[in-house]
């Protein structure tokens, strides 16, 4: 008996480049990028991040999916031009934008926190 499964979009399309992206905590504990696509420039919101590396520029999702991030990040109108479904848990635009806080302290920094990130931005403690 032969069974034929489709692939995951994330196993046909292994990586994806944005451009003009933000991170954004939808709820507590869950993280997305948004941002547009750089081929086509319509407006994505991922799935929950796995990792994030800030020097590479280069995120992970729950779904498989390595996402390259070219440039900066945007203004934060590709937030806002997202999809109210697309983005879980969020009640836009008070969606905390965390762009900031992950490109200077790390995924684990917006991960630890429920409140807005303007109360996290203090240096992490180092343990000696």
């Amino acid at each position: 008996m032969t069974i034929i499964t489709n692939p995951s979009a994330a196993e046909t399309e292994p990586e994806r480049m944005l451009r003009h992206w933000r991170l954004i905590r939808c709820a507590p504990g869950q993280l997305r990028l948004v941002g547009t696509f750089a081929i086509g420039g319509r407006p994505h919101v991922t799935s929950p991040l796995v990792s994030f590396d800030r020097v590479l520029k280069a995120a992970v999702t729950a779904s498989g999916r390595t996402y390259l991030l070219l440039g900066g990040p945007g203004d934060g109108l590709s937030a806002a031009r997202a999809p109210q479904g697309q983005v879980e848990g969020s009640q836009r635009p008070s969606s905390w934008d965390v762009t900031e806080l992950v490109t200077t302290h790390g995924l684990r920094a917006a991960l630890a926190g429920d409140g807005p990130p303007q109360a996290e931005l203090a240096p992490a403690q180092v343990p000696h």
